[in-house]
């Protein structure tokens, strides 16, 4: 909980620095303190303002005003019918924030093997590092049905 403002050093703020002094100082009621009175005076004489930013600062994120992340970030694409169901095509899709930089088109795995996909998603990681800096795929990846196959001339879909 915020401490409460002290009235004293509310109505201090408003005056001059000489006039402070005068009214509080030795020759006043003694309270002034130079190592402290100087900063406290800033803090109440912009405190409204300061506040006034700050809220402003949160609705600003609040929004979605920040601005997008310069990483990169890739997704993988599996189209398959169930994560219990063998692969039927990769792809990828290469993000930078709330925007997609670039799509690798889907790949069919017909006749490869469990090593042969292996293989080729560390390839795909290979390439990825030395354009984008990505290391490994963003969790979890992204899983399309086999009766929406992106590849136009996939057997599955288009007959």
């Amino acid at each position: 909980m915020p401490r409460r403002l002290n009235r004293k050093c509310v109505a201090c703020a408003e005056l001059s620095v000489e006039d402070a002094i005068a009214l509080h100082g030795d020759e006043g009621d003694g309270c002034w303190e130079p190592s402290k009175c100087h900063r406290r005076r800033s803090h109440y004489r912009h405190r409204d303002d300061n506040n006034r930013r700050r809220r402003r600062q949160g609705l600003a994120v609040k929004d979605g005003l920040l601005p997008s992340p310069t990483a990169y970030g890739a997704v993988l694409l599996l189209v398959r019918d169930g994560a219990d169901q063998p692969i039927h095509a990769i792809g990828v899709e290469i993000w930078q924030g709330n925007q997609k930089i670039e799509a690798i088109a889907a790949q069919h795995t017909i006749g490869m093997r469990s090593r042969d996909i292996q293989t080729y998603l560390q390839e795909l990681l290979g390439k990825l590092t030395e354009s984008y800096g990505i290391a490994k795929f963003d969790p979890p990846p992204k899983e399309i049905p086999i009766s929406q196959c992106p590849i136009p001339a996939c057997p599955h879909t288009h007959e």
